[in-house]
């Protein structure tokens, strides 16, 4: 048994961030517009206004987007089906709290006192460094059995408090199966969404031939990389899959470390995202393709929903990626089905739910008990596969 957490695979993109001006959102309102089966048509609408998308990205019935208040007069005039949904996309940030330090003079006794990391760890946003910290502390209370490699905060300092509880369902999982565990596939990214956009989604990566910036990792995976209609190929979209299967450094990476597991059997792949309230199966690039287990996928995905619900009566919807939300193709669930053969293989979009007025945007106040309903949805998934 194993306990791995990866920070090492992918720190070091994160070691720097050119300043820029802060992006701020106020009395930006937040429509959600029909688009008839034309969202190409409705995009080409919105050029020259200023916005900012905060829907999921691969939407085909609607568009979820941010208009700048000295643009909200050319948007009406534009005459589109469009609803607000979200009077002050500033505001709703705001309800979010700030980037708190945890390690700090005031929380040091707190923080840093023998054992696991405090569960106060929740109850706000972090800085990068400060992730690190928590997962160093996590290790160092365990350091038999773990390592320093990447990980998922809440899902992670349970399994640690349960195996230093005795926890016999935890106890067995250890006795089982390795964990290995990467929280920030996009550490630049996250960087730069505290320090500059909070709404940013891609990576950092530039390209030569164009000012945009960015390509989104799960649009990047070498798995149906090339099929179309579930990314984008234009580099200034947010779905812009990249030049080249897995030609983003973080994917690249992250293809390599998984290979390396391909041969001593991956049981369970789960690559947690937001939002829309979502446990996604294979596959995302066909709406027909299934995986060929995919009757007990379904099955433990349903168990998984339930255990959910049981929490807090959080609804989660679940089935195939494509025919349950949208094509992608280039998805790291979609690769790890298919290329390493994984047994199931997730995404989970976490809250808030698909018809929320605030997108990405989530309360701090709402961060424990998201982690709460993944925890028990985890120890269904565990104790029954």
């Amino acid at each position: 048994m194993k306990f791995q957490t990866t920070l090492g695979l992918l720190a070091a993109l994160a070691t720097s961030v050119i300043a820029e001006e802060k992006v701020h959102y106020d009395g930006y309102k937040v429509f959600r517009i029909e688009a008839h089966d034309d969202v190409a048509d409705i995009h080409k609408q919105l050029e020259g206004l200023t916005t900012t998308s905060v829907g999921c990205g691969g939407e085909t019935d609607h568009v979820e987007i941010a208009i700048a208040p000295e643009d909200l007069e050319a948007f009406a005039a534009l005459g589109l089906d469009a609803k607000v949904i979200n009077e002050d996309l500033g505001e709703a940030l705001a309800e979010e709290g700030p980037v708190s330090e945890f390690y700090g003079d005031e929380n040091t006794i707190e923080a840093r006192q023998a054992g696991l990391p405090a569960a106060s760890w929740f109850t706000a946003y972090r800085p990068w460094a400060e992730h690190a910290t928590f997962f160093n502390q996590i290790q160092a209370a365990l350091p038999s059995n773990s390592e320093i490699f990447n990980v998922v905060e809440y899902i992670t300092r349970e399994l640690a408090a349960g195996y230093l509880n005795n926890d016999a369902s935890v106890r067995a999982w250890f006795g089982k199966y390795d964990f290995y565990f990467i929280p920030f596939v996009n550490p630049d990214g996250f960087v730069y969404t505290q320090s500059t956009n909070r709404l940013w989604r891609k990576n950092r990566q530039t390209r030569s031939g164009t000012t945009c910036v960015g390509t989104d990792g799960n649009r990047n995976w070498n798995f149906n990389w090339g099929v179309t209609g579930g990314a984008s190929t234009n580099p200034c979209d947010e779905t812009y899959k990249g030049l080249a299967a897995g030609d983003t450094p973080e994917i690249r990476a992250l293809q390599t470390f998984t290979q390396g597991l391909r041969t001593r059997g991956v049981k369970l792949f789960i690559d947690w995202h937001s939002y829309g309230q979502y446990i996604l199966l294979p596959y995302g690039y066909s709406c027909s393709a299934r995986a060929p287990n995919h009757a007990t996928q379904m099955s433990v995905a349903g168990g998984f929903s339930s255990a959910i619900r049981a929490v807090s009566g959080t609804s989660f919807t679940y089935g195939p990626s494509c025919s349950t939300l949208y094509a992608t193709t280039g998805s790291s669930p979609d690769y790890h089905s298919g290329a390493i053969n994984a047994e199931f293989s997730w995404t989970v979009e976490l809250r808030p739910g698909p018809n929320s007025s605030n997108g990405f945007v989530l309360p701090a106040s709402q961060i424990a008990a998201s982690g709460a309903e993944q925890w028990a949805g985890i120890r269904y998934v565990l104790n029954t596969i």
